[in-house]
């Protein structure tokens, strides 16, 4: 299918299909940004971690605090009880040996809260170096982060600028174009996709990598002024500069 065109509307044209081949990639970038949310979701799930854990230790020792006030009262207690059995004051045999078997409980209650306040206090330190840990990787994934953010944002300014300057460019273009042309242009890339003007390199059309006919290339390289379109996919064909 041939028509007859000035040679610079499908230059024109070629033009429009380049910046429109330009706003389609400008445009998915823009779609395939990553705002950070996987890194986002690492910082609250490493927060949340070193919150839990801070929280576990602050229960351990508020115990340890319990059972070492828990401690000074037995032994204050059995203190007092030795004192008495020892004063010479309770004479009464059945009374003395009620005391030594309290004073005898309270010393097996006394090493049980020892050895329990000694085994938090070790499961306490254990539990700062790991929050020391936790918090070295809530600060690392914040830093990630952070780094993501400052990166994304600057490429979503560039690209949106360029945006800007593509439909700048399109709309001049456009206007420059014959409008017979441009409905033509809109009809085949309704029917083929993105690309209606499609370069011809090497003796293939770039649209559907059909090789054209020798006779249409040299058409195309010796009658400027001629609108040929490719004969498998029907998209217009053009000669890069």
């Amino acid at each position: 299918m041939t028509q007859p065109v000035p040679a610079s509307r499908l230059r024109l044209l070629y033009r429009l299909q380049q910046v429109d081949t330009d706003l389609a990639r400008t445009e998915e970038r823009l779609g395939a940004l990553d705002p950070g949310d996987a890194l986002r979701t690492r910082v609250q799930e490493a927060e949340a971690t070193l919150a839990a854990a801070q929280k576990d230790l602050a229960a351990r020792q508020s115990r340890t605090r319990d059972l070492d006030l828990e401690l000074q009262s037995t032994v204050a207690k059995r203190k007092h009880m030795e004192e008495e059995m020892y004063s010479g004051r309770v004479r009464n045999p059945k009374e003395l040996a009620a005391m030594q078997e309290d004073v005898a409980a309270l010393q097996r209650h006394t090493r049980h809260l020892e050895d329990s306040i000694l085994s938090l206090m070790e499961e306490g330190e254990a539990l700062q170096d790991h929050g020391r840990t936790l918090a070295d990787e809530a600060a690392a994934a914040r830093m990630d982060l952070e780094r993501h953010v400052e990166a994304y944002q600057r490429e979503l300014t560039a690209l949106g600028a360029a945006l800007e300057d593509l439909r700048r460019q399109r709309g001049e273009v456009v206007a420059t174009v014959d409008e017979d042309l441009l409905r033509r242009y809109d009809r085949i890339r309704e029917r083929m996709g993105p690309i209606a003007v499609a370069a011809v390199r090497k003796g293939i059309c770039e649209g559907c990598h059909v090789a054209i006919p020798e006779g249409r290339v040299r058409r195309l390289a010796e009658e400027e002024d001629l609108l040929l379109t490719c004969e498998r996919c029907g998209r217009i064909l053009v000669l890069p500069e």
